[in-house]
């Protein structure tokens, strides 16, 4: 396989998408979504996590810092990746079962930071189409397509104006089965969080000033 739009990188699975790629994909592999469904088992884009991060516990300007690593989202106990983040978006993984992750990208930007994107990541002995079938049912997509490209992950697929939900193999390892990736992104989320929002460190600075 020439080129992966997600890696593994050591024992842990961690997604990395290429925004050019799944561009590409969207425009050659639309399909038309019936309905929006904006959540994977139960996390859906927007959830507000106002303990992500706080304010009150800035390290430095564009630095974010926890008392712990761990966090309770949902119903799944998750872990901070890379914290202290910087810049605007932290992740976050939760385990599912042995062969499988939830990988939350967090928009730290607003108040509460939210859930711009969710990545499922999953390994299963089922056939590929019956798997996609599953996933365009769950989704309202008609007219997907249930052959998955080995080489470019994808295809892509919209769902509204502003979400869109990206499926094919992943590149993790599994202990049986083959490894999946189903991915829903919100890009007004993301635009609204890169769009040059005052960082919180400096805006806090200005209120304490008398």
């Amino acid at each position: 396989m020439t080129e992966r739009v997600i890696e593994a990188e050591g024992a842990t699975m961690k997604p990395s998408v290429s925004v050019a790629t799944a561009l590409a994909l969207l425009l050659s592999h639309s399909a038309m979504a019936q309905g929006v469904k904006r959540d994977i088992l139960g996390l859906s884009l927007g959830l507000p996590l106002p303990e992500i991060a706080k304010p009150d516990v800035i390290a430095s300007a564009g630095a974010w810092k926890s008392p712990e690593q761990a966090v309770q989202v949902g119903d799944y106990r998750c872990k901070r990746l890379d914290a202290p983040w910087k810049g605007p978006v932290g992740q976050v993984v939760c385990r599912v079962d042995p062969q499988g992750q939830l990988y939350l990208d967090v928009a730290l930007r607003p108040e509460p930071p939210v859930v711009q994107s969710v990545a499922h990541l999953f390994c299963s002995t089922e056939e590929p189409a019956r798997i996609s079938e599953r996933v365009y049912q769950e989704y309202g997509i008609a007219n997907g397509l249930t052959a998955l490209n080995a080489v470019i992950w994808g295809p892509v697929y919209k769902l509204d104006s502003r979400t869109v939900l990206t499926f094919g193999y992943g590149g993790h390892a599994c202990s049986a089965g083959r490894g999946y990736e189903m991915r829903l992104q919100d890009f007004q989320l993301q635009a609204q969080n890169l769009k040059g929002v005052p960082d919180r460190a400096r805006q806090t600075a200005s209120q304490r000033k008398p």
